[in-house]
C-alpha cells in the first residue's frame, strides 16, 4: 500500500510540474503578440526550433519561413527558440541599424561561450563587450593589405601544392569529390599561413588537422539541442557546466598552441603571422611598436588557443564551402565558366602566367562569381546579435529589453527576389558595379557588416581566389553521373553544407 501510495505521488507531482511547465510554455509563447510583433504559431515546447534540432529542416529554411510571411507588412517578426523570445530584423534598413547605426545597443553576438568550462569557446566570434574590442583592435593587423601581400607567396605556395595534387588524380579526366580536397586546401593554408604549422592535409587525408577539422563541423542531434538550448538560456547553460566544443578538439588545439609558442620562443623564431601576434599579447599584453597604446591583460594559453581556433575553424570552413559551391554552379552554367577562365589566363598573360596580389586583383569576374556564390550560399545563413540595453524599435511604441536575442536572416536576404530575381539562378552579372548600386548594401551580408564583419574576410577571399584560379584555369570542370541536382542540404547544420560530397569531372585543357 505504502508503494503504491508513494509511486501515485511521485505520478502526481510529475503531472502537476508537467502541467505547470506547459503553462509557462504557452505564457512565453505569448510574449511577442502582446508587443503587437507578427509571429508563426510556435509549437510545444521547442518554439520555432524543433524541426531544426530534430534535424528536419535547416536554420536556413525555417528562418526564412518567417522572414517570407511578413516582410512584406512588418519590419519585424517574433521568433522563439524553445521559450526564449527571439527579434527578427526583416528590412535593411532595420538591419543597418542594428548591425552600423545603433551598434552601441547590439555590440554583442549573444553567442554562447564559457571560459571555465569549454576554454575554446571564448573567441573573438563570441566574447563580448570591452574585452571584444580591445581584442579586436589587437588583432585587426593581422588582415591589413599590407600583411596579406607579405603572406601571399606562402599563400601561392599552397595553391602550388593544389594544383599538384589536382594533376596526379586528373590525367585524361576524372571525378573528384571537391569539398574534401578544397577543406584540405583550406586547412593546409591556415596552418602554414596563420599557426606556421604543416599540416600536410592535401598529402594525407587523416592527417591530425583534417581529423580534427571533421570533428568541429560534424554535425549531430544532441549537439544541436546542446547548442540550441546554450544559446536560448546562456546564463542556466554556464551553471549546468555545458560545453559546445568536443574535449579532443580542446585538449588538441591547446596542445598545439601551447608546444608551437614555446618552440618559437625556446629557438628565437619570429614569423610575420596571426600565431606571432597572439604570443605577444600572451606575453605583454599589447603588440610590438605599441608601447604607447591602449593595453589589455596579457592572454592566457587558453585565451590564446581559442583565438588560434577561431581563426582555423572560420577561415577553413567558410572558404572551403565557399569553392566548392562556386565549382559546382560554374560545372552547370558552363557560359560563366568560360567568362572566368578567359578572364584569369588574360590576366595571367599580362603577369607572365605568375600568382601576384595585383593580378588576382585584377579578376573582376572570377570575384563576381565568388560574390554571386556567397549570395546563393551563406556561409552562416543567420547572423546573431544581443540588445545590450533597452531599445526602443523606431516606428513603433515596443521597447525590447537588454538581452533580448536577434536574428538578421541573411539567407532570407539572399534569396528575396526583390533584390535578386529569379534568386534561384546564378548569375555573376548581379555584382558588376552598376548592379550593386541599385540595391540596398544591407541586403548582401555574407561576412556580416559594421564593426563585427568578419575579420578574417580579406584572408577567406584571397584563398578563396587561389583555389578556385587553380582549378578553372588548367581543367574544364562538369557534372558527372555522382552529381546531384539539386544539391541536398544537411538539415543538422547551422551552417550551410551539403549532405555527403559535391561530385565533379575534371577535364584537363588541351595545351
Amino acid at each position: 500500500m505504502g508503494d503504491l501510495s508513494y509511486t501515485q505521488l511521485t505520478l502526481s507531482a510529475f503531472a502537476l510540474l508537467a502541467a505547470l511547465f506547459y503553462l509557462y510554455m504557452l505564457r512565453a509563447f505569448r510574449y511577442w503578440s502582446k508587443r503587437q510583433i507578427p509571429t508563426l504559431p510556435p509549437s510545444f515546447p521547442f518554439g520555432h526550433f524543433g524541426r531544426i534540432v530534430t534535424g528536419q529542416e535547416t536554420v536556413i529554411l525555417s528562418v526564412e519561413k518567417t522572414y517570407n510571411t511578413f516582410k512584406r507588412i512588418s519590419n519585424y517578426a517574433g521568433y522563439y527558440m524553445f521559450g526564449a523570445p527571439v527579434l527578427i530584423a526583416l528590412n535593411p534598413e532595420v538591419i543597418r541599424n542594428i548591425m552600423v547605426k545603433d551598434f552601441q545597443y547590439f555590440h554583442d553576438r549573444g553567442v554562447y561561450f564559457n571560459e571555465d568550462d569549454d576554454p575554446l569557446s571564448a573567441h573573438l566570434f563570441a566574447i563580448e563587450g570591452q574585452k571584444w574590442k580591445t581584442l579586436r583592435a589587437k588583432l585587426s593587423p593581422t588582415f591589413t593589405s599590407g600583411k596579406m601581400k607579405n603572406m601571399f607567396p606562402t599563400m601561392v605556395e599552397n595553391s602550388n601544392n593544389l594544383e599538384k595534387h589536382i594533376k596526379e588524380k586528373v590525367s585524361k579526366g576524372a571525378q573528384l569529390e571537391v569539398k574534401d580536397i578544397l577543406a584540405r586546401f583550406t586547412t593546409d593554408m591556415i596552418g602554414t599561413c596563420a599557426l606556421g604549422i604543416q599540416c600536410n592535409s592535401l598529402k594525407d587525408q587523416n592527417a591530425e588537422f583534417r581529423v580534427i577539422g571533421k570533428k568541429v563541423f560534424t554535425p549531430t542531434l544532441w549537439g544541436n539541442i546542446k547548442q540550441a538550448f546554450a544559446t536560448a538560456f546562456r546564463n542556466l547553460s554556464k551553471s549546468l557546466h555545458i560545453k559546445i566544443t568536443n574535449q579532443e578538439v580542446t585538449n588538441f588545439f591547446i596542445s598545439a598552441v601551447t608546444d608551437t609558442m614555446q618552440y618559437r620562443e625556446k629557438n628565437k623564431i619570429t614569423r610575420n603571422d596571426f600565431l606571432q601576434l597572439l604570443m605577444q599579447l600572451q606575453s605583454k599584453g599589447y603588440l610590438d611598436g605599441e608601447e604607447g597604446k591602449e593595453r589589455m591583460e596579457p592572454l592566457t594559453m587558453n585565451e590564446a588557443a581559442a583565438q588560434a581556433f577561431a581563426f582555423y575553424a572560420a577561415g577553413f570552413e567558410t572558404s572551403s564551402s565557399a569553392m566548392s559551391f562556386c565549382l559546382y554552379e560554374l560545372a552547370l552554367n558552363p557560359e560563366c565558366q568560360r567568362k572566368a577562365r578567359d578572364e584569369i589566363h588574360s590576366v595571367l598573360a599580362k603577369y607572365d602566367g605568375r600568382y601576384t596580389y595585383e593580378a588576382l586583383s585584377e579578376m573582376k569576374y572570377v570575384d563576381m562569381a565568388i560574390d554571386e556564390t556567397l549570395r546563393k550560399y551563406p556561409t552562416l545563413p543567420v547572423l546573431n546579435r544581443e540588445c545590450a540595453k533597452d531599445y526602443k524599435l523606431p516606428g513603433t511604441n515596443t521597447v525590447i529589453p537588454r538581452g533580448t536575442p536577434i536574428f538578421i536572416p541573411v539567407g532570407g536576404l539572399h534569396h528575396d527576389p526583390q533584390y535578386y530575381p529569379e534568386p534561384d539562378k546564378f548569375d555573376p552579372e548581379r555584382f558588376t558595379e552598376e548592379n550593386k548600386a541599385k540595391r540596398h548594401h544591407f541586403a548582401y551580408l555574407p561576412f556580416g557588416e559594421g564593426p563585427r564583419i568578419c575579420i578574417g574576410m580579406r584572408f577567406g577571399m584571397m584563398q578563396t581566389r587561389l583555389g578556385l584560379i587553380t582549378l578553372i584555369k588548367d581543367y574544364e570542370i562538369k557534372p558527372c553521373a555522382k552529381t546531384e541536382v539539386p544539391l541536398k542540404m544537411d538539415p543538422k547544420s547551422f551552417l550551410t553544407t551539403t549532405l555527403g560530397g559535391i561530385w565533379l569531372h575534371f577535364e584537363p585543357l588541351s595545351k
